[in-house]
């Protein structure tokens, strides 16, 4: 006849067996592959879960041996077959997927809790295997876990504090807006005219620009406040000559002014600056600009000066820069360069004496240059260029580029001049509208920037008026 398996018991029994104290664990299974009999003499009889067949006497078992008048005697629990049945089908009751214990917690759970772990919750779908057993949850996956989570939430958070560390340290003296969860190099110079640092963190910038927002301000960022604050009322004008973006990501509203760093912009593009911000202004009294170069100090101080004055917010040139200073800097020190600070004082001139239109530049011959009071030591090489390129360069010019800069330096009559000329020559070079004059010399480079319509024939520069001097002797 054939035999049937009987699958062990998982349900508790309260019926105690072989006139033991109840065990610590709450049942005891065997392994018969048929049903055992019991002797009239024995205590109790342990109910099998489900009826059976008999299987054939002569069939072999585990846990029964025969007596002398051929009965089946149960076989004692302690012996060496009844304790290998036992200890073979020995299983620890798991709490179902919605049972817990009376602490609300499993086995593992108050464990791992013990000694401060936080256990992942277990997957109810994982909960039996293929064979019907109960898979244990173990705490080592938690603590790995738990210790992975930690060490990512630490580092993103050193991270951050490196970032913004890095940030404050890049806008040194500039001031920051930090309010609603936002910390940004941006400034509000007025309601409507907001001044800010380069936005970085996109590819669109290249990878410098991409790698610069760790520490610049971040493109995101950027896009979200003002989204959040001005939203279809902002546009946006680049001054940086070095980065460029994409201006889908401003909603196309973008415009370009560039120029070099630390240098100054042909006049006309003041000009147009102004009429481009101010016709974007008067379209909407809640329309803002928002003006930036690279770091959206200098350059960005020249033009928002210039707009100040063609918007009538202040007088003069000299007040408008002050204004300016105060609200970019906490120390006043924004726009400092003496060349870019001569160009709005070119730009308020023109708001007065031309209406605010460009002038045709006006062609004139350098013819040389005087130091007067000048120290012995400096003699300096010269290159004479524009927005174009070089003009004049003592380094490539034939009469001079064979020659040390203190063998074409000759000192005047007068005592404390040193003069530069070519004799028999008409002059150094032909300028017209802007230009630029750099001195080279062994402690470094100082310079300055000119216009020929703005400028009388003769002009007498003192070592204030050029740029990066105070750096070289100073």
């Amino acid at each position: 006849m054939e035999q049937q398996q009987v699958k062990p018991s998982l349900t508790p029994s309260d019926t105690p067996m072989d006139n033991q104290d109840s065990s610590p664990l709450s049942a005891v299974t065997t392994a018969d592959p048929v049903p055992r009999a019991l002797s009239n003499d024995s205590a109790t009889q342990a109910a099998c879960p489900n009826p059976v067949a008999p299987s054939s006497p002569s069939a072999p078992t585990s846990a029964t041996t025969q007596d002398a008048a051929g009965r089946e005697a149960p076989s004692s629990m302690f012996s060496t077959s009844g304790l290998s049945s036992w200890a073979k089908n020995l299983k620890i009751p798991q709490p179902s997927s919605g049972q817990e214990s009376p602490t609300g917690k499993n086995t593992v759970s108050r464990l791992a809790s013990g000694l401060g772990l936080r256990l992942s919750p277990k997957d109810p779908h994982q909960d039996e295997s293929a064979e019907g057993s109960t898979t244990p949850t173990t705490a080592q996956a938690g603590v790995f876990g738990s210790l992975t989570r930690g060490i990512v939430d630490s580092s993103k958070n050193a991270v951050k504090a490196v970032q913004v560390k890095a940030r404050h340290m890049v806008s040194q003296n500039k001031r920051r807006y930090q309010e609603g969860g936002f910390d940004l190099d941006m400034t509000y110079i007025t309601e409507n005219i907001i001044a800010m640092g380069f936005p970085a963190g996109d590819l669109s910038s290249g990878i410098f620009g991409y790698f610069e927002g760790f520490y610049r301000n971040h493109m995101e960022e950027v896009i979200r406040f003002f989204e959040m604050h001005h939203k279809g009322k902002y546009k946006v004008y680049n001054l940086c000559s070095e980065r460029l973006y994409d201006a889908s990501l401003f909603e196309g509203k973008v415009a370009c002014f560039p120029f070099d760093d630390h240098n100054c912009p042909p006049i006309q593009l003041v000009i147009s600056f102004c009429q481009s911000a101010y016709s974007w202004l008067k379209e909407d009294i809640e329309n803002v600009v928002v003006i930036h170069c690279k770091a959206g100090k200098a350059r960005t101080g020249l033009m928002i000066s210039s707009l100040l004055v063609y918007l009538k917010f202040f007088p003069t040139a000299e007040e408008s820069i002050e204004y300016y200073n105060q609200k970019r800097c906490v120390d006043g020190k924004g726009l400092i360069l003496p060349s870019q600070i001569r160009y709005v004082k070119y730009f308020e001139r023109i708001l007065i004496y031309f209406n605010g239109e460009n002038q045709p530049p006006r062609r004139c011959m350098l013819r040389g240059f005087r130091l007067h009071r000048c120290p012995y030591w400096i003699r300096p090489s010269i290159t004479v260029s524009n927005h174009n390129g070089v003009l004049f360069s003592t380094k490539k010019h034939p009469r001079t580029k064979e020659l040390m800069p203190e063998d074409f330096w000759f000192s005047a009559p007068r005592k404390g001049i040193m003069v530069f000329a070519l004799p028999g020559e008409p002059g150094l070079a032909e300028v017209a509208g802007d230009f630029k004059i750099q001195f080279h010399d062994r402690q470094g480079d100082f310079y300055c920037w000119l216009n020929t319509t703005m400028m009388e024939n003769r002009v007498t520069l003192n070592p204030t008026d050029f740029d990066d001097f105070d750096k070289v002797y100073l």
